[in-house]
């Protein structure tokens, strides 16, 4: 029997996450500490399209042996993200942005994966949010002129990473935003958008392509998420600057 969580995936997804465990449980036996479900596929979806099964595994340690057994016998369409057990808690200050959404989001499937040892501060995360912006911004300008079909490929992943940064967001500024079953893509953009008093008429558009729709103009979609991220970057550094960007023992560990 599938476990609770797993059970809300469709059979195909579960089937899937459920033969990764075994392989990678098989592959590395004693060697595994912790196996979690996170991501954007972790019940409930961000939106209906939402198919991505990525799995954080927790080794001892990190052998190429046992790497390469990990992944002998994996099935396709799952990936992924390895960490050795004493490196794990040290990873927030590169990967706070990633780690927050995962301690937020996943499900535990083998052992024991500690988010509630990983010090996330309000700085750190602050800081990989406005970084995660920017990488953002950076992206849609360079194509802007480009082809429907890739600017629309592009849009898939920058818009995925900014509904992230719509979850994390408010309680790094002290506010409180869309939580539990309602925080879906499209209210958790929609959200953003009123904070940052920027149009929401594409999120509807968006939300339809994830239903199945075609997407309509995806240059004009790009513009106005460049918009929403240009204007977000800009409340982020005002709200930075006024609290100093403070750093060091002073900084609040994040819930």
């Amino acid at each position: 029997m599938p476990s609770p969580e797993l059970s809300a995936l469709p059979e195909s997804d579960r089937a899937a996450v459920e033969a990764a465990v075994r392989a990678i449980v098989d592959g590395g036996g004693e060697n595994v500490k912790g196996i979690a479900l996170v991501g954007e596929a972790v019940p409930p979806r961000r939106h209906a399209g939402a198919a991505r099964l990525r799995l954080v595994v927790l080794l001892a340690h990190t052998h190429v042996a046992t790497l390469t057994n990990l992944g002998r016998n994996l099935p396709p369409g799952v990936e992924l993200s390895i960490y050795a057990s004493n490196e794990f808690p040290r990873a927030a200050d590169v990967f706070a942005l990633e780690l927050a959404e995962q301690r937020t989001r996943h499900i535990l499937l083998h052992g024991r994966v500690p988010y509630d040892s990983v010090p996330i501060t309000s700085r750190l995360l602050r800081l990989a949010i406005e970084r995660e912006l920017r990488v953002g911004i950076r992206a849609l300008r360079g194509i802007l002129w480009g082809e429907p079909a890739a600017v629309a490929a592009r849009l898939e992943d920058v818009v995925r990473r900014l509904a992230i940064v719509a979850y994390q967001l408010p309680p790094v500024m002290g506010a409180v935003g869309v939580e539990g079953d309602d925080a879906d893509e499209a209210a958790l953009l929609r959200d953003l958008c009123a904070r940052t008093d920027t149009d929401d008429g594409w999120v509807a558009a968006w939300e339809a392509h994830h239903e199945g729709e075609a997407l309509g103009s995806p240059v004009s979609i790009a513009a106005d998420v460049l918009t929403l991220l240009e204007e977000t970057v800009a409340m982020v550094d005002a709200y930075g600057a006024a609290d100093g960007m403070a750093s060091g023992p002073g900084d609040s560990l994040l819930d």
